[in-house]
């Protein structure tokens, strides 16, 4: 197990050997930013990595923004004191807020109840400003927050140190690589690799399935493979 993007350009070197790095065919920025987008690929069709975000909450303030490295917000959770999270928010939509209180903009309570996601988990702020990426609503805020945070988990993407076992990047990431490199040269070989790449990620979403009822196992941590 190493860390994706260190672990896989090893990988792509034994590969492509003389071929990367400075003044040489690709870059080695070029190959790092396509091990990444290769490793949030294979955590969106995998889904296997568990990730989490700890929110400060301030004083009658609804509206969060939301880390872009999640793929989909499964629970939120409250804890008054900061750590000990002891209460489950439940999910709502802003139809349903309106039908609780048209006024709930304006409601305050000791507790949040509920959260609301505004546009889809993942969304980056653009715009180098809150209000353009995800966010998260919750209600009812508290008109004195003190140390109260809630805590955000479901499935994510990693960064360039999740660690990852050696045999997924050299059979997931790897080939997703392999396969833009060559789109350029030779269709039908990147294509192929392509499919490697689609046709591993099912193999490897196998280790991750139970035969129950109860879903997934929790994999990742949000610093890497379990």
């Amino acid at each position: 197990m190493s860390a994706v993007v260190s672990g896989v350009k090893a990988k792509l070197n034994l590969r492509l050997p003389g071929q990367i790095g400075t003044n040489r065919q690709w870059s080695d920025t070029y190959i790092e930013t396509l091990i990444l987008a290769a490793a949030h690929a294979a955590c969106e069709r995998i889904g296997f990595l568990w990730v989490s975000e700890e929110i400060s909450l301030t004083d009658d303030t609804h509206e969060y923004a939301l880390d872009s490295k999640f793929i989909s917000v499964e629970a939120v959770e409250f804890a008054l004191d900061g750590s000990t999270y002891e209460q489950h928010l439940k999910p709502a939509t802003m139809q349903e807020l309106d039908s609780i209180s048209r006024r709930w903009r304006l409601d305050r309570g000791t507790r949040p109840e509920r959260y609301v996601l505004l546009s889809a988990p993942g969304t980056d702020d653009t715009t180098g400003a809150t209000g353009n990426g995800s966010r998260i609503i919750i209600y009812r805020p508290l008109s004195s927050a003190g140390s109260s945070t809630i805590r955000v988990q479901g499935w994510g993407i990693g960064t360039a140190s999740t660690n990852v076992p050696d045999d997924v990047q050299e059979r997931v990431h790897v080939p997703y690589v392999m396969a833009v490199l060559r789109s350029q040269h030779d269709q039908a070989e990147a294509l192929d690799y392509y499919r490697k790449f689609v046709s591993e990620c099912d193999r490897v979403r196998g280790r991750f399935q139970q035969p129950y009822a109860d879903g997934t196992r929790v994999f990742g941590s949000g610093t890497g493979w379990l």
